[in-house]
């Protein structure tokens, strides 16, 4: 059975709307395929042994699914391409209320 991720985005009127994609699982970029990253706090300093954390990303699954864009049709990319602008355009917004701005 093939493999598919859904993502969900917001349209111009502020209804939810969920595209399903074909999916593939890839290293984890967060963790690099570890699985966890290893944290030195107070305790761990003193017993000279790293406490190791799971990662957030890919739960120690050390891989993540995502977007296979090899398989997707003609009109999944387009709306793979209209949710990825509408998503960095949304990014630039909060980045920009952040730092004071005012729309």
């Amino acid at each position: 059975m093939p493999m598919t991720i859904q993502i969900r985005h917001w349209d111009d009127e502020g209804n939810t709307v969920i595209h399903e994609f074909p999916a593939k699982n890839e290293v984890c970029w967060h963790c690099e395929g570890v699985g966890g990253f290893e944290e030195w706090d107070e305790r761990a300093l003193l017993e000279d042994h790293p406490n190791f954390c799971t990662c957030g990303e890919c739960h120690g699954r050390r891989v993540v699914l995502v977007v296979d864009e090899d398989r997707l049709t003609e009109e999944q990319q387009t709306i793979l391409t209209e949710v990825d602008a509408a998503e960095r355009e949304l990014a630039e917004e909060s980045r920009l209320r952040a730092a004071g701005y005012q729309f």
